[in-house]
């Protein structure tokens, strides 16, 4: 099937997810009042946002392991590491799956932007749910061993332990609004919970 063909069973494989009628991208639109913010893939059009917000202290000084200075190169990388597996969980959606391993559109974008359309949409931010590690943890042999047994789980395994918080971010522009807070909030109820099966979460942040 192609990418931009759009039928009732794709439909209702890829729900909540929508897709644009005009360039076949698929997004998870937030509710009212944030009805303007969607969830989308990564494009290669974010490598200068990104170069842009990861230069900046706001941004860099609260992310674990991201490198200073932050240059397209560091971007264009991070960008084709994350792409293939977005489309192989889009895949495995249209496939008809009814658990997948993640969420795949994690860019979190401002359609007010682009004249309210999903394309040419800018990235404000980026979000993201992983298979939890263990690393608070100070016996690192025991968190090995933890993060290999929950890494080891089939995907739709309700005592798989989860992560989120320790690598989003937000465009300091919008902090203060309550945009991250929908973000999360529609993640776990509309996609972590009944696409993916999850049932516990472990969050972390920064202090600042």
């Amino acid at each position: 099937m192609s990418i931009t063909t759009s039928t009732a069973a794709d439909a209702a494989n890829l729900h909540p997810l929508k897709v644009d009628p005009t360039t076949g991208e698929v997004y998870l639109q937030l509710p009212a009042p944030y009805e303007h913010i969607v969830l989308t893939l990564q494009r290669e059009s974010d490598a200068p946002v990104l170069m842009q917000h990861f230069n900046d202290p706001r941004i860099y000084m609260n992310l674990p392991g991201t490198p200073y200075p932050y240059t397209e190169e560091h971007a264009r990388w991070w960008l084709e590491q994350i792409t293939p597996p977005a489309q192989a969980v889009l895949a495995d959606l249209r496939a008809g799956k009814q658990y997948v391993g993640s969420i795949p559109v994690c860019a979190i974008r401002d359609t007010r932007t682009s004249d309210g359309h999903v394309a040419g949409a800018k990235i404000i931010g980026d979000i993201g749910i992983s298979r939890f590690v263990w690393n608070d943890l100070h016996d690192t042999e025991l968190a090995k061993r933890l993060a290999e047994e929950n890494a080891a789980k089939e995907v739709g395994d309700p005592s798989i332990v989860w992560a989120m918080g320790c690598a989003d971010w937000m465009d300091p522009a919008y902090h203060g609004q309550g945009i991250m807070t929908a973000v999360i909030r529609t993640l776990i109820h509309d996609w972590a919970v009944p696409r993916m099966n999850v049932k516990h979460i472990n969050v972390s942040a920064f202090l600042g």
